[in-house]
């Protein structure tokens, strides 16, 4: 399995910065809709594109959370945010690509492209009370402290039938968390992926958290895990692909074999290393 997998916290928090060292403090002129948005318009943009709407809209800040990208933009009326998930494939670019869905101007004579080539990415226009209950759905590991949220995180763990795999899949505990992060988690924390949350012990489920927080972080500050080319001279280097322990392997490094398996009750599958991850664990 070496292909394309979806984004993850590190890697949406490694765009968001790029985003944001570009276009804060510049000004919308104005907003281009392409292929398939041409038809099926992002959530919110009929009133917002329109030109009297965009008089002066000026980019404020751009932040992250979990999955989501999004533009804090302000004029005289009030403040809107520009929301994206990228999903599997989906990128913001300074340059054009053929499956280009929306294009933002700016007053510099240049632009920002929103592109996919799936469709699956989304965009949309939104108010601040409807992005607070995006980033209100689950906790991302690069934006609070595990002490902030660890309390809360053990009550939901004690009351769930979940295993510990799904548990960390659910966007309603973690927002950000994917096949890789799940994976190396629990490899490192040599928990057994299967094994349900109410049987963990505090002290187990404290060490997967301060684990997710530390490999995000890793991967946060090695570029992430994907190659992504963001403009002509700038992209994230996926170094920390290479540091993988257990996803996408055969063997680790102690040549104990891992494994690719789905389980009764998880519909994503996950690599584990059965003699480092036990049953009784």
């Amino acid at each position: 399995m070496n292909e394309t997998f979806l984004l993850e916290c590190p890697e949406i928090n490694l765009i968001s910065d790029l985003l944001k060292k570009d276009l804060v403090g510049k000004k919308i002129l104005r907003i281009e809709l392409y292929d398939y948005y041409s038809n099926n318009k992002p959530s919110g943009s009929d009133n917002f594109i329109h030109q009297n709407y965009l008089d002066n809209f000026i980019v404020k800040n751009v932040n992250s959370y979990g999955r989501l990208i999004y533009f804090d933009i302000e004029n005289k009326l009030g403040q809107l945010h520009i929301i994206s998930k990228l999903r599997f494939s989906g990128s913001w670019t300074r340059f054009k690509t053929k499956n280009v869905l929306m294009e933002i101007v700016l007053d510099d004579n240049t632009s920002i492209y929103f592109s996919d080539p799936s469709k699956l990415a989304t965009v949309s226009f939104e108010t601040k009370e409807s992005l607070n209950k995006e980033i209100n759905k689950g906790v991302d590991p690069l934006k609070v402290s595990v002490v902030d949220y660890f309390d809360k995180i053990h009550k939901k763990a004690r009351n769930t039938t979940m295993t510990i795999s799904r548990f960390l899949f659910s966007i309603k505990n973690f927002y950000g968390i994917g096949h890789y992060l799940r994976a190396e988690t629990l490899y490192r924390s040599k928990i057994y992926p299967y094994k349900y949350t109410q049987t963990l012990t505090r002290e187990q489920l404290f060490t997967i958290c301060n684990n997710l927080r530390d490999i995000a972080t890793e991967s946060y500050n090695n570029g992430g895990a994907q190659n992504i080319k963001y403009s002509n001279d700038i992209e994230l280097s996926g170094n920390y692909r290479t540091q993988f322990k257990v996803f996408e392997k055969r063997y680790n490094d102690d040549n104990k074999k891992i494994i690719w398996t789905v389980g009764k009750k998880d519909k994503n599958p996950i690599f584990w290393c059965p003699e480092v991850q036990e049953k009784n664990e």
